[in-house]
């Protein structure tokens, strides 16, 4: 009889199932013994057989579950031990289920998955262990450090995490120290190949062959190798500046004596152009040469010293010596010898001034500046005065006005700066700093003094010559002047100018004039220092009313800023100060019983 294998049989429905499979298979026994043939006590041995094979059966499958639950408990306890030892090495807490909280199985299976991961984790440290060791010595030994500097012992067993972290740190510095000293290496060692060529030097240790001979990954990157690269860096760019410094001197001098050789252009090019730089053999090659001019300059020594002399008097230029400062700083040697000691003097005293003037090229530059701007300063000034200039009309009226407005700017400090240069170089050197045989100081004061002067000796001639004009307005000029068109008694060449126009229209002859003199009729004008009457900006006042009859006579003087004016204006009718006559005349034509104008205005003879 087959029992059922369903899913959802219960343990009790299996059990059931087994006793009706036993009863059936002792049926179906009991009808095969029964169809052979045997008789009961055979039938009995042979049930005892079947009896004994299923209590055999049963036996050992209960055997096999024992041991397999001896062995689950067995793991268990082994795994739980495992687990904790794990745990301690590895500095975790314990974490493991409690005893008898779970079936035997689950326990057993629950201690076998966090062992493993507990050895996984313990597997992978050990291994960072070994490659952050093997990674520091490496970079301990690259860097030429001592083993045990800085090192910290490996614990025993498996490492934590923090000592990983910290021995991971430490090998991430050292890498950045090889990084930093490498490249630091390498930087020296590139100066230092580069010097030895240009100073044409071979390598005259191991230490210097290793540098210029080695990659930079094989040279030991210790602190003192390091220490000694830069050392020699340090030596080699001292004797390439002491060469480079050589062969400035000897270009000086070879080109000093060119100028006072008079070596052509094209031969100095060539020879600069042939031997550039500063290497040994190039120094050697400038050096033959001053050689050779040494020896031209011996076969020339009248025209050299003549140079020299010429060279001299550049510098006292340059310098700004005066007359008496050329005289004490002149060599004390005779004019008519020439001689190396002549020579010798004259060279010394160049050298002086060309040292004299480095040191104080910041003065001296401050003193240009300023000798220009003052310059351009008193020219704009004396423009002012210049009636011409407004006659221009390219702008350049607004151009100087914009160059003014700067010079008034900057000038003061300029001037101010040069002050503080000067007042420093005088506290420290207890002496005036001289200019043209003249303290500077002195020069910069009296400067503005003599401008003051001058502007207001310029002031009180512009007084002078108003009240001059004026008395001659009030009284009559008692000069004689002639009256031809518009010229003035102090300029006949403007008798050939064109007359002005009063605002486009054409200027009549007046029936009016002074005394017996007839004036023409002009614009309102301006009278300026050179006698030039210029047209008014103010416009003609009109008389309502009057037909050509002459309105009374008002006069307003003003006395300009700058040209000194004198603006005449009569109503619409306007006359110069040239044509108004003498008094006398004047006072004739007032007492004339024939008058019949108005005021001064006297009417011409003959006419009514």
């Amino acid at each position: 009889m087959a029992v059922s294998n369903g899913m959802g049989a219960s343990r009790q429905d299996l059990i059931s199932g087994m006793r009706k499979c036993v009863d059936a298979g002792l049926n179906r026994l009991d009808l095969v013994w029964e169809a052979i043939g045997l008789v009961e006590e055979q039938c009995c041995d042979r049930t005892k057989v079947v009896f004994e094979h299923v209590q055999k059966l049963f036996n050992d499958m209960v055997d096999e579950e024992e041991l397999l639950k001896t062995r689950l408990q067995e793991r268990v306890v082994t795994f739980r031990g495992e687990a904790m030892a794990t745990l301690a090495e590895l500095g975790l807490e314990p974490d493991l289920p409690l005893e008898n909280s779970l079936a035997l199985v689950a326990m057993e299976e629950a201690l076998r998955t966090r062992l493993d991961a507990l050895d996984k984790e313990k597997t992978a440290r050990l291994r960072t262990l070994v490659r952050l060791r093997e990674q520091e010595e490496s970079l301990v030994e690259a860097l030429g450090m001592e083993e045990l500097n800085g090192r910290t012992d490996s614990p025993v067993g498996v490492p934590s995490k923090d000592f990983l972290q910290k021995l991971r740190e430490r090998v991430e510095n050292l890498d950045e120290e090889k990084t930093r000293r490498l490249q630091m290496y390498v930087s020296i060692q590139e100066s230092v190949l580069h010097l030895m060529k240009e100073l044409e030097r071979e390598p005259q240790s191991d230490f210097e062959e290793s540098i210029a001979g080695n990659q930079p990954e094989s040279f030991l990157l210790s602190n003192d190798n390091i220490k000694k690269a830069d050392e020699l860096c340090q030596d080699l760019k001292k004797e390439f500046d002491s060469l480079e410094m050589t062969a400035m001197s000897l270009r000086n001098q070879v080109e000093l004596m060119w100028n006072r050789l008079n070596v052509p252009q094209e031969d100095r090019d060539k020879f600069a152009q042939d031997y550039p730089g500063c290497k040994p053999a190039i120094i050697k090659r400038w050096r033959v040469e001053l050689e050779v001019l040494e020896e031209l300059k011996k076969q020339n020594m009248k025209e050299f010293i003549i140079a020299i002399k010429n060279e001299l008097e550049k510098w006292w230029d340059t310098c700004m010596f005066g007359p008496e400062q050329r005289r004490e700083d002149s060599p004390d040697v005779p004019d008519d010898e020439f001689t190396d000691r002549v020579l010798e003097a004259y060279e010394d005293k160049v050298e002086s001034l060309r040292i004299y003037y480095e040191e104080h090229a910041q003065i001296y530059q401050k003193i240009e500046k300023r000798t220009k701007m003052w310059e351009n300063y008193l020219r704009l000034e004396a423009k002012t005065n210049d009636p011409s200039r407004y006659k221009n009309r390219g702008g350049q009226l607004l151009k100087e006005g914009k160059e003014r407005t700067l010079l008034k700017k900057e000038l003061p400090k300029v001037e101010r700066d040069l002050k503080g240069l000067l007042t420093d170089w005088q506290t420290v050197n207890q002496k005036y700093f001289i200019v043209n045989d003249v303290p500077y100081l002195d020069v910069l004061d009296a400067d503005w003094s003599e401008f003051k002067s001058h502007k207001e000796q310029e002031k009180l001639a512009r007084k002078t010559r108003a009240a001059q004009i004026a008395e001659d307005v009030t009284y009559g000029s008692k000069t004689p002047v002639k009256r031809k068109g518009l010229a003035t008694p102090s300029s006949a060449a403007i008798t050939s100018a064109k007359k002005p126009k009063l605002f486009n229209t054409p200027v009549s002859a007046s029936r009016f004039v002074h005394s017996s003199l007839r004036s023409p009729r002009v614009t309102p004008g301006v009278v300026t220092r050179s006698g030039i009457i210029t047209r008014s900006k103010s416009k003609l006042a009109k008389t309502p009313g009057k037909g050509d009859v002459a309105a009374p006579l008002s006069r307003r003087r003003i006395l300009g800023a700058h040209n000194d004016t004198i603006i005449i204006s009569k109503g619409d009718r306007d006359v110069s100060v040239a044509s108004t006559g003498s008094y006398g005349a004047f006072e004739r034509g007032l007492n004339a019983k024939d008058r019949v104008c108005r005021s001064s205005v006297i009417p011409q003879d003959g006419e009514n």
